[in-house]
């Protein structure tokens, strides 16, 4: 057992977390959807276009006409909708689907 906890202790926080969620806090521990990249709605998809141009909330929420707060929320279950913990890895793992019209 002890072996294991070292080998858990040395990965990168999120990687370890992915071998024993007990590890980060329940909000934080995401995994991802099986069967690819999650089914996004037509607001996901434009938020994500948006994120992959490297606007800010800010500028997100000012081209979509909605507050900054909604951003940070649409992000936020972006984020666990795709089971990862960056903006840059929701481009990553919603790339195919952001392409379809």
């Amino acid at each position: 057992m002890h072996g294991e906890q070292t080998a858990i202790a040395s990965l990168p926080l999120e990687e370890a977390a992915l071998n024993e969620p007990s590890l980060m806090p329940p909000r934080l521990c995401f995994r991802p959807a099986p069967g690819g990249p999650p089914a996004l709605t037509a607001r996901e998809r434009d938020l994500v276009r948006l994120l992959a141009q490297g606007l800010t909330g800010r500028q997100i929420a000012d081209t979509l006409s909605i507050s900054e707060w909604t951003v940070k929320t649409h992000v936020q279950n972006l984020r666990e909708k795709c089971g990862v913990h960056t903006r840059a890895a929701v481009v990553a793992v919603c790339r195919e689907e952001v392409q379809k019209p």
